[in-house]
């Protein structure tokens, strides 16, 4: 009968732990899209609006700490003829802070975003 008693006392205790893990854990990723504004590349290899085009973002949100992971593609004019890279260019702003990013466009104007950084929740 101890034995019993024991291992339904160490269920309940597996399962204690697992509930108040999952309630501790409420630090939620949200997933959100928006338009945005890919900046095209003049013939001196500057980031330029005016031969960018819209496309999307797709954020992924710490809704407990506020930072985010950011990525999207597009296709944009690229009048430079090479790949350009450029690393922590003021290219997004999702508001807050952003702590790095990289933003690529190949010779034939594929352009892709990456960054992450804070928001002010």
């Amino acid at each position: 009968m101890l034995k019993v008693i024991s291992n339904v006392s160490r269920r309940g205790l597996v399962l204690g732990a697992l509930a108040l893990c999952l309630t501790t854990t409420t630090a939620w990723a949200t997933l959100v899209q928006g338009g945005y504004l890919f900046p095209g590349v003049d013939m001196g290899g500057n980031l330029s609006n005016g031969l960018g085009t819209p496309g999307f973002i797709i954020a992924n949100i710490n809704t407990n700490t506020g930072k985010y992971k950011a990525s999207g593609k597009a296709v944009v004019q690229n009048l430079s003829g090479k790949t350009q890279t450029f690393i922590n260019s003021p290219v997004i702003s999702l508001g807050g802070t952003v702590t790095s990013s990289r933003y690529s466009c190949s010779k034939k104007g594929a352009a892709s975003l990456a960054a992450s950084g804070m928001l002010v929740l």
